[in-house]
């Protein structure tokens, strides 16, 4: 890369909400890691495609869950050289006066749904 040249992009997080849309376009640079049995990470791209969203489950969402659902580790890698990215994301979060708590009946429905 070019010295000075504006590079942005965003580290390894989850994201804490409850639920995250995006909308990537050509450019990509959006990463999920995979956590391999030898206990290595592997950063795997998420290829854009034409009108399809991401969705994303949060810290919130794994939370009520009780684990069933985990935020996934992921991180932004800057564009590459001469090239613009645009991309829109919807940051679903809780109000701050919720509780925060499992689902009312959660437990039973992940057991019937594992059945």
């Amino acid at each position: 890369g070019a010295a000075g040249r504006r590079c942005l992009g965003s580290s390894e997080h989850t994201d804490w909400g409850f639920l995250t849309l995006i909308l990537q376009d050509g450019v990509g640079g959006l990463e999920f890691a995979v956590r391999r049995l030898d206990g290595t990470t592997e950063w795997v791209p998420v290829e854009p495609r034409p009108g399809a969203l991401v969705c994303n489950g949060g810290d919130f969402l794994s939370l009520v869950t009780r684990g069933r659902f985990v935020s996934p580790v992921h991180r932004v890698q800057p564009p590459p050289d001469g090239r613009e990215r645009l991309s829109f994301v919807y940051f679903g979060y809780p109000s701050y006066d919720m509780p925060l708590t499992a689902i009312p009946g959660w437990d039973d429905l992940a057991a019937a749904a594992c059945r």
